[in-house]
């Protein structure tokens, strides 16, 4: 059975989208804000959870970008993407994951070390299956 996540991209009304840099138990790299999405939990409503509890902030979804799966280790993920704003500047909530979080240009992500929801989002964005507005 498949994980079922969902994620939010937050954009600064400048091209970039916010990511978090995860620094914990030996894993190092820059992702969306996003969870598991609960019983009774829309995708929707998981996307706005994860970026208030990730980064303290209340994102307004826009927009849903659209989703992809992925495997890891023998499991299965399927993930839902929105495109979300918000005023207020984020700050990091979860301290013992993250270390840091800031906006990026998907343009300047190659090389740098992303989450798998990431590399598939930007793959999908420069197929022109999935197109993020400003």
């Amino acid at each position: 059975m498949k994980m079922q996540l969902a994620g939010c991209v937050v954009l600064d009304g400048q091209g970039g989208v916010l990511l978090l840099h995860r620094n914990e138990a030996g894993v190092e790299r820059w992702e969306l804000p996003g969870g598991e999405i609960m019983p009774g939990e829309t995708a929707e409503q998981t996307a706005v959870r994860s970026v208030r509890e990730e980064l303290g902030i209340d994102a307004r979804i826009t927009k849903t970008l659209g989703d992809g799966d992925y495997e890891k280790d023998d499991a299965q993920y399927h993930f839902v993407w929105f495109q979300a704003s918000s005023d207020a500047r984020p700050g990091l909530r979860e301290a013992n994951k993250f270390d840091d979080a800031r906006y990026f240009k998907f343009s300047l992500l190659h090389g740098m070390p992303v989450s798998a929801g990431v590399e598939i989002l930007r793959e999908k964005i420069a197929a022109g299956q999935i197109r993020i507005e400003e």
